[in-house]
């Protein structure tokens, strides 16, 4: 297999002509591989034997053609490296050599025209707007002492006590991948930065920079990629508008890993506690969320459901003079 030259094309000829030295002198440890989504985890040794740690992301077109690369390494330069084209060319050869029939030295076969090159990685005018998505992940607070998400129980030392953890809601953006499925590669926070998402609608790469711009820890100076933005309560109350203004470009909301659509409702909701009696006589406390529905002023009375003010008034009627319950209950 012919190392992607396509590959110099979408992270620079510098890096590449590095890179791939770094990688004939076997300078990648791979980790891990998984061509099906097309993610490489792996040690590259760097300048002076240094190892870096890296993390690649990339797409091939329908047409076997490498069209996109997001790659991350704890090196200075932190994206898009020569040890990223490293490791993702010592990890392309690993795996063609695994899928030869002859393994190793099996000659190759005819190489993709450069006419299919340049027709996936400049693809013509006219062509489709990719579309977006703010993938969005939602972490539960934690209470002290409690497990944590995998299971495990929190790390406590004498000097380190528990404290549970806050919740967290987190973002990043994805784009449609052209296999149909929502991939990272090619839309990472650092990307919606620079307006340079593939084919991507500018006024939706502008709703997303927006939310960006919220971030309160957000560094404009630093060329280091994140993968998720914290939403925190330092954004309120900018964040829904903008989120608003998120889904008014076109840009879909989506939970992660299942992909699901997440609806932004126009107005607030309000949050109540439903007391509930079983049949054998026990209390029930469940979270209600109403969405859309008027604000009401803490103990204020509210009218009673139909049902519920029938019963209220037979326990008034049958209880003794004096004893009589509020109908609108405690």
């Amino acid at each position: 297999m012919s190392d992607p030259v396509e590959l110099a094309a979408l992270i620079g000829v510098g890096a590449f002509t590095r890179g791939r030295a770094y990688a004939n002198q076997g300078r990648v440890r791979v980790l891990d591989h998984q061509p099906e989504i097309g993610r490489v985890t792996a040690r590259c040794a760097g300048s002076g034997g240094v190892p870096y740690s890296v993390v690649v992301e990339y797409e091939y077109s329908p047409r076997e053609v490498l069209t996109a690369v997001e790659g991350r390494c704890s090196c200075p330069v932190g994206h898009n490296c020569k040890h990223v084209v490293a490791t993702v060319l010592t990890a392309l050869r690993a795996e063609a050599e695994a899928a030869s029939p002859g393994g190793p030295g099996t000659p190759e076969g005819p190489s993709t025209s450069w006419r299919t090159v340049l027709d996936d990685v400049m693809p013509p005018a006219g062509a489709p707007v990719t579309r977006l998505a703010l993938v969005l992940v939602f972490s539960p607070r934690r209470a002290p002492g409690a497990p944590l998400p995998d299971g495990s129980a929190a790390p406590v030392s004498r000097w380190r006590p528990d404290h549970g953890s806050p919740g967290h809601l987190r973002a990043r953006p994805m784009r449609m991948g052209k296999r149909g499925r929502w991939i990272v590669t090619g839309a990472s926070w650092s990307r919606v930065a620079q307006q340079d998402v593939e084919d991507a609608d500018p006024e939706q790469l502008r709703a997303l920079e927006e939310l960006l711009r919220l971030d309160p820890d957000r560094d404009p100076y630093s060329s280091r990629s994140r993968d998720w933005l914290d939403l925190t309560d330092r954004m309120v109350p900018d964040l829904w508008r903008v989120l608003s203004d998120i889904v008014a470009s076109g840009v879909e909301l989506v939970e992660a890993d299942s992909f699901t659509p997440v609806t932004v409702e126009p107005a607030p909701a309000r949050a109540e506690v439903a007391v509930e009696q079983d049949s054998a006589g026990d209390l029930h406390l469940r979270p209600v969320i109403i969405p859309g529905a008027p604000r009401a002023a803490a103990g204020a009375p509210r009218a009673a459901a139909p049902r519920a003010a029938a019963a209220a008034a037979s326990r008034a009627a049958a209880a003794p003079s004096g004893g009589a319950m509020d109908a609108a209950g405690s």
